[in-house]
C-alpha cells in the first residue's frame, strides 16, 4: 500500500466524516421513530386505561344507586306496613289471629275444641261475622291467603249457622241448602257476614305477616310484587277504613277448611308458585269429603270450636239429594258446628 498524499488524507477523512454523520442522522432518525411509536403506544394504554377505569366508575356508581333505590323503596313499604299496623292496631290483630287460625287449621285439623254451650254459640252467630272457606292443601303458609280469599264467597254454611237440625242428615238440611241456593237470597240472610276478602284487601298491609316479609325483602322482583299488592289498596281510598269497620264490628269468624278427597293430588311446589294457583274448592264442594271448621271467638282472641266433620249428600235423607251436593255439603258443616256446642 502506498502512502497517501495530504490531500487525499484529508479527503478519505471527510468522506469518513460524512459517513459517520449519515450514521448518526439514521440512527436519530430510528431512534425518533422508535420514541413516538413508544409515545403512540403509552398514550392509546393510557386512553383505553382511563376509558376502563370511567367504565368501572359508571358501573359502579349505577350499581350503589340501584342498591340505593332498592333501599329506598324497602324503607317506603316498611314505614307503610308499620303506619298501617299503627293506626289500626285492633283490626291489624283481628287480621293476624285470623291468619295464625288458617294456617294452623290448614297444616293440622288439631285436638277438638268445644268451649261454648248452645245458647251462647246462637246468640253470637247472630251478630256481624267474618267468613272463610278454601281448601285445606291450599292455604298452609300465610302468602296463599290472599289468593284464596279472592275465591272464598259466601255460601249455604252461612244460611245453616243456626239451623236447629238434630243432624248433619235431617231432611231439613236438604230444604235450607236448596232454598238459599242464589246468592240473591243468601244475600238477603247473610248482611250481618263479611267475606274475608273484604278485609284482606284492605288491611293485608298491616298484619305481622306482611311486615315481616317486607322486612327481609331486598330483591327487586320481590319488591316490586310487594309495591304491586300495597298499591292496589293504596289506590282505593275507602279501602282501609271499610275492612277496619269491618274487622272491628265482627264479633266471630267461620273458617272452612275442606280436605281433598281421594284422587285429587297435593299441591306441591313453592308456595309463591302455590299462592298464584287457581283454587279448587268448586271441584271438592260436590264430593264426599272431610271438612277442619273453626270457630273463632274475635273479641276474647281465640277459638272456641274446633272439629272435623264428614261431608256427605248421599246420608241426607230426601231422594236425589246428591243432585243439590255441593249446597248440602256447605249446610251440613254449619250444622256439625252448631251441634259441636255444648247442650
Amino acid at each position: 500500500m502506498g502512502f497517501m498524499t495530504d490531500e487525499q488524507a484529508q479527503g478519505h477523512e471527510a468522506n469518513e466524516a460524512h459517513e459517520g454523520n449519515e450514521r448518526d442522522e439514521a440512527y436519530v432518525s430510528a431512534g425518533t421513530e422508535v420514541a413516538k411509536r413508544w409515545h403512540a403506544r403509552l398514550a392509546k394504554a393510557r386512553f383505553f386505561r382511563l376509558a376502563g377505569l370511567l367504565c368501572v366508575g359508571v358501573v359502579v356508581a349505577a350499581y350503589g344507586y340501584s342498591r340505593h333505590d332498592l333501599r329506598a323503596r324497602h324503607n317506603r313499604l316498611v314505614a307503610e306496613a308499620e303506619n298501617a299496623r299503627a293506626e289500626s292496631p285492633a283490626a291489624a290483630a283481628t287480621m293476624d289471629l285470623l291468619d295464625a287460625t288458617i294456617v294452623g287449621l290448614a297444616k293440622s285439623p288439631g285436638a277438638d275444641v268445644q268451649e261454648i254451650d248452645r245458647a251462647t254459640y246462637d246468640a253470637l252467630v247472630a251478630q256481624p261475622g267474618v267468613y272463610f272457606r278454601a281448601v285445606a292443601d291450599e292455604v298452609t303458609s300465610v302468602s296463599m291467603i290472599p289468593t284464596a280469599a279472592r275465591a272464598s264467597r259466601k255460601d249455604q254454611f252461612l244460611a245453616c249457622v243456626d239451623l236447629p237440625a238434630r243432624t248433619q242428615n235431617d231432611s231439613i238440611v236438604w230444604t235450607t241448602a236448596t232454598h238459599y241456593r242464589w246468592r240473591v237470597d243468601l244475600d238477603a240472610v247473610t248482611a250481618r257476614m263479611s267475606e274475608l276478602e273484604s278485609l284482606d284487601y284492605g288491611l293485608r298491609v298491616a298484619t305481622r305477616a306482611w311486615l315481616d316479609e317486607v322486612h327481609t325483602t331486598f330483591e327487586a322482583g320481590a319488591l316490586r310484587v310487594l309495591e304491586v299488592s300495597s298499591e292496589a289498596a293504596r289506590l282505593d281510598p275507602k279501602a282501609r277504613p271499610h275492612a277496619v269497620h269491618l274487622a272491628m264490628d265482627a264479633a266471630w269468624a267461620a273458617i272452612v277448611l275442606d280436605e281433598l278427597p281421594t284422587g285429587f293430588g297435593e299441591l306441591s311446589g313453592p308456595p309463591i308458585v302455590n299462592a298464584l294457583r287457581t283454587s279448587r274448592l268448586d271441584d271438592v264442594g260436590p264430593v264426599p269429603h272431610a271438612a277442619r271448621i273453626a270457630l273463632v271467638d274475635l273479641r276474647a282472641g281465640k277459638t272456641i270450636l274446633r272439629l272435623r266433620a264428614q261431608l256427605d249428600a248421599r246420608d241426607v235423607d230426601v231422594p236425589n239429594a246428591t243432585a243439590d251436593a255441593s249446597e248440602i255439603h256447605a249446610c251440613q258443616a254449619a250444622v256439625a258446628m252448631r251441634l259441636a256446642s255444648k247442650l
